[in-house]
C-alpha cells in the first residue's frame, strides 16, 4: 500500500496526457470499433478521422492496415490489452451521460476509469510479487528486493508515464502467473491449474512472443527426482480438468483468429506489416540491447546485472527452479533484441520489452541479497541506494527530455551525466535525427 501510494504520488506529480493515443490507441480501438461505432473492420473511418482529429489520438494510423483481398482494416495489435480495459471500458461508457461526457469511447472519462483500472490492476500485480518474494527469503530481504525491483529499474518510469503500455500489466500477469506456479507444483490444486492457464492465454494474447511464459509452470521444478512424473501422474487422475485448463490457456488465441478469420478469409494473419518492421532471428541486436547507450537495458539498469549473477545463488539454494527462470528469461531477450527497433521507438527509459520478466529477477535478486547481507551486513545496502537514487533521476531527466529519447550516444551521456539541464553544446553528440517522415 505504501508503495502503490508513492507510484500514485508519482502519476499525479508527472501525469500522463492524453493516454489512449499512438500505441495505446490501437490496443484500444477493438472496443470503440464494436461496441459504439458497430465497425470493428473500420470500413466508414469518418469517425475515425473525427477521433484523431478532435482527441490528436495519432499521428499517422500506422496502427491498422488494410487487407488486399478483402478491403477490411486489420488493427496490428493483438487484442488482449482491449480484454483487460474491457471492464472499465464499459464503466465509462456507463458513467459518460451521467456525469455529461460525450459517448464517443474516447473523452475524459474513459481515459480516467481506463488508467485507473490498469492502476489497480498494476497494484494487484505488486501484492502477488511480493507474495512470491516472500515464499523464498525473509521478510526483510523480500521488501528491499521488492523496493529495488519497483524503484530501482524502469518499472517505476513506465508505471507513471506509460501505464497502458502492455509493459506494466505483463509485469503483473507473471507475478501472478509465477506465485500460482510455485502453489500449484505443491499442491496440484484444479482451481490454481485454472489460473495458470488463464495467466498463460491472456498474456500470450496481449503479445505473442511471451509464449515462452509456458516454459515457467512446464519447466518449475523439472529437475527434482521424480517430480515431472508426479506432474503427469496428477494430469491423467484428472483428464477432464486438464481438458478445460488446455481450452482456458487456448480461449483467447481463438478469439483473436476469429476477428482475423472474419476480416481476412484466414483463421491466422501476420498483422504487422509496416516496412522495415519485423523480427530478425538470424541476426539479432542481442549486444545492443544489453550494452548500447543508445538505449541498453544493462546500461540504464545496472540492478538487472546483480540479479542476473544472482541466479547463481538460485542454482546453490534451490537448483530445481533455476532451468524454469533461466531458459526464459534468456528466451525472452533474445525474441526482445530480435525486434529491428531493437530500442522500441521513445517510449521508455532503459528497456520496456523485457520488463515482463522481472518477477524471474526479482527471485533472483532475494537471493543475491541474502548472500550479501550474509556476508557483509548491512554495509551491502549502500551500493543498491547508489543504484535506486540514480535510477530515479535518470527517470526524471528522461521525463525532462535531459537523458534523449532515442537518440543516445556514450558522448551525450557524459555530458548529461548527474545534470539537471542540457548543456547548449552537447545536441551535436546526438545520434543523426532521422524523422518518421
Amino acid at each position: 500500500l505504501f508503495t502503490a501510494c508513492i507510484l500514485a504520488a508519482l502519476k499525479f506529480i508527472f501525469p500522463e496526457h492524453n493516454v489512449l493515443s499512438w500505441d495505446v490507441f490501437g490496443y484500444y480501438l477493438y472496443l470503440p470499433a464494436k461496441f459504439i461505432y458497430h465497425d470493428p473492420y473500420l470500413l466508414h473511418q469518418e469517425w475515425l478521422n473525427e477521433i484523431v482529429s478532435k482527441y490528436e489520438s495519432t499521428a499517422t494510423l500506422y496502427q491498422i492496415n488494410q487487407h488486399p483481398e478483402t478491403g477490411n482494416w486489420i488493427i496490428k495489435y493483438s487484442m488482449g490489452m482491449s480484454v483487460l480495459y474491457a471492464p472499465f471500458f464499459f464503466i465509462a461508457h456507463w458513467l459518460a451521460p451521467i456525469l455529461g461526457y460525450q459517448q464517443d469511447g474516447f473523452s475524459a472519462i474513459y481515459s480516467a476509469c481506463i488508467e485507473f483500472g490498469m492502476f489497480f490492476f498494476s497494484v494487484m500485480g505488486l501484492y502477488y510479487f511480493l507474495k512470491l518474494l516472500h515464499h523464498f527469503t525473509e521478510k526483510k530481504i523480500a521488501l528491499i528486493a521488492f523496493v529495488l525491483i519497483v524503484f530501482a529499474t524502469n518499472y517505476v518510469q513506465l508505471s507513471v508515464q506509460y501505464s497502458l503500455l502492455t509493459h506494466v500489466p505483463l509485469f503483473s500477469l507473471y507475478a501472478i502467473l509465477i506465485y500460482h506456479t510455485v502453489k500449484w507444483h505443491e499442491s496440484f490444486s484444479v482451481r490454481l491449474l485454472y489460473i495458470i492457464c488463464i495467466c498463460c492465454g491472456l498474456i500470450t494474447l496481449i503479445r505473442p512472443n511471451e509464449l515462452v511464459c509456458v516454459f515457467i509452470p512446464l519447466l518449475w521444478r523439472i529437475n527434482q527426482a521424480g517430480h515431472f512424473k508426479q506432474m503427469i501422474k496428477e494430469s491423467m487422475k484428472l483428464p477432464i480438468a486438464s481438458i478445460v485448463a488446455f481450452t482456458l490457456f487456448l480461449f483467447p488465441f481463438f478469439l483473436q483468429m476469429y476477428y482475423w478469420k472474419c476480416g481476412t478469409g484466414s483463421w491466422l494473419y501476420y498483422s504487422y506489416q509496416n516496412p522495415g518492421e519485423g523480427f530478425d532471428f538470424l541476426s539479432p541486436y542481442t549486444y545492443q540491447f544489453l550494452f548500447s547507450f543508445r538505449k541498453g537495458w544493462l546500461i540504464y539498469t545496472p540492478l538487472a546485472i546483480v540479479a542476473i549473477i544472482s541466479l547463481i545463488e538460485v542454482y546453490r539454494k534451490q537448483r530445481y527452479i533455476f532451468l524454469s527462470i533461466v531458459i526464459t528469461i534468456v528466451i525472452s531477450v533474445y525474441i526482445v533484441s530480435s525486434w529491428s527497433c531493437w530500442w522500441y521507438a521513445g517510449g521508455s527509459y532503459s528497456q520496456r520489452a523485457i520488463l515482463s520478466v522481472y518477477p524471474l529477477l526479482g527471485i533472483g535478486l532475494s537471493f543475491g541479497l541474502q548472500f550479501l547481507f550474509n556476508r557483509f551486513g548491512k554495509a551491502a545496502l549502500i551500493p543498491f541506494a547508489g543504484m535506486l537514487l540514480l535510477n530515479l533521476f535518470q527517470a526524471w531527466q528522461f521525463q525532462q527530455d535531459i537523458l534523449d529519447h532515442e537518440r543516445m550516444t556514450f558522448a551525450y551521456y557524459k555530458k548529461i551525466f548527474l545534470r539537471s539541464k542540457r548543456p547548449t553544446d552537447a545536441d551535436k553528440y546526438l545520434l543523426v535525427n532521422r524523422s518518421a517522415d
